[in-house]
């Protein structure tokens, strides 16, 4: 998926969807902070509004939180909601 449609919702909120692939770490400055890589990411419609899910990208490293470090150890393929903001 192009990297064109995350930079027309750039700074946007909502729920998404996705499915974890693995764990990482990052290289450089931030060296050693946890990251997480999420594949077939879904922006979930509103049902109010009349909005069907539709998928941002194929793929998205994503910090490691302590929100994502509460659910527990993750296996690939997991399917995890989360709320998010778009940003380059």
């Amino acid at each position: 998926m192009p990297r064109e449609l995350l930079k027309a919702h750039m700074e946007w909120r909502g729920t998404f969807r996705a499915n974890f692939e693995r764990y990482g770490v990052k290289r450089g400055k931030r060296s050693g902070e946890g990251t997480v890589l999420f594949r077939n990411v879904i922006r979930l419609g509103s049902i109010d509004k009349g909005e069907q899910p539709e998928m941002v990208c194929d793929h998205i490293w994503m910090n490691m939180t302590l929100g994502m470090d509460e659910l527990g150890e993750m296996t690939k393929g997991d399917c995890v909601e989360f709320d998010a903001r778009i940003r380059s």
